[in-house]
């Protein structure tokens, strides 16, 4: 609050008449923002990599566990290793699907130039 404030001051109250009234004036601060909470979305498992990787990791890993000392340990760093690798394909993913859109609007562009020079044959 100290960070915030800026001016202070005591004025007369109508309603209470032996005591004056203390009034506090904060500045506008800017919020910070962080990085939000990630969620799984749920189209992401409907990509085949993305869950023939899950599975095979799975498989690989129910061995492992019952053999463990530490299941929960085991089980614990695999749930974030899987996380971790499925929001960094969500985020190529996203990227990826930028770039196509940003590709497909330049050729859009271009094919619109060439059509109207007249140097666009049909295929």
């Amino acid at each position: 609050m100290c960070a915030t404030y800026k001016d202070a001051k005591y004025f007369r109250s109508e309603q209470i008449a032996e005591h004056m009234c203390h009034s506090v004036t904060l500045q506008t601060t800017d919020v910070q923002v962080g990085r939000g909470y990630w969620k799984l979305p749920k189209g992401i498992l409907e990509i085949p990599e993305v869950t023939s990787a899950i599975i095979s990791e799975a498989r690989a890993l129910v061995p492992i566990l019952l053999h463990a000392h530490n299941p929960g340990v085991v089980w614990a760093g695999w749930k974030k290793r899987t996380k971790d690798f499925v929001e960094h394909y969500h985020a190529h993913h996203i990227a990826s699907k930028g770039l196509t859109v940003q590709r497909a609007e330049q050729d859009w562009v271009s094919a619109m130039a060439q059509a109207a020079r007249g140097e666009l044959t049909n295929m």
